[in-house]
């Protein structure tokens, strides 16, 4: 099962950041690239010789950490909005001088080469 992404790169095509789970990841690694064959005769007439992205997929290994929750309303997505009841719950918790380290993962991440649509492919 694939699902679509935002990704940003920069001027070499390389991808740097992507939006999963509804908040921004950066790339920590360096990303792997390689091309992996696709049954593209269920999907295509035939291969025209010189068309781009008919035969290989372009396939991304991005090693990636959260860059934190985004702003949503006037609570962001993972704290509520601070004259809530759960946000003084929250401030009673937050007094730690550590914030935890956001978890780091690792995807498989192709590029249509036509139309220059992502799409998560796995999840290691």
């Amino acid at each position: 099962m694939t699902a679509p992404l935002q990704v940003e790169c920069e001027a070499a095509g390389v991808p740097v950041r992507l939006f999963w789970q509804q908040q921004w990841h950066s790339v920590i690694a360096p990303a792997v690239r390689w091309f992996e064959r696709r049954r593209w005769w269920l999907e295509e007439p035939r291969a025209e010789r010189g068309r781009r992205g008919v035969v290989d997929h372009e396939i991304w290994r991005v090693q990636i950490q959260g860059d934190g929750p985004i702003e949503v309303g006037l609570g962001t997505a993972e704290s509520p909005a601070a004259d809530s009841p759960a946000a003084e719950d929250a401030a009673d918790q937050s007094h730690s001088t550590e914030s935890p380290t956001p978890e780091i993962y690792t995807l498989d991440v192709s590029r249509h080469l036509t139309s220059g649509r992502w799409r998560l492919l796995r999840v290691h």
